[in-house]
């Protein structure tokens, strides 16, 4: 199963060390900060409040990691009541589409 991405998303240190180079200096544009924690994992946080995160800034985070994302579109997991701010927005796009 996908899930979506949340406004702080992490990223452990063996799936960040194969995400490329390249793809971090665009993140650390597109993103509000892109941080890597003394352990090597990755902090990464879309918009600098979690009332800002939409779909765009989700699609953003998806930019960054999609070269250690499983192939396939994500699967929409209903929740129960509203969707609290900055949790678990969906990029419907396939990561090996954009390998």
């Amino acid at each position: 199963m996908q899930i979506g991405y949340d406004w702080v998303t992490y990223v452990r240190a063996d799936l960040a060390a194969a995400v490329k180079p390249a793809r971090l200096q665009q993140a650390a544009q597109q993103l509000h900060s892109v941080r890597t924690l003394s352990d090597g994992a990755l902090r990464l946080q879309a918009t600098e409040r979690a009332e800002d995160y939409d779909t765009r800034a989700a699609c953003a985070v998806f930019d960054a990691l999609v070269d250690v994302r499983p192939t396939g579109f994500p699967i929409r997991v209903p929740f129960r009541g509203s969707r609290p701010a900055g949790i678990g927005l969906l990029c419907h796009r396939d990561p090996k589409d954009f390998r």
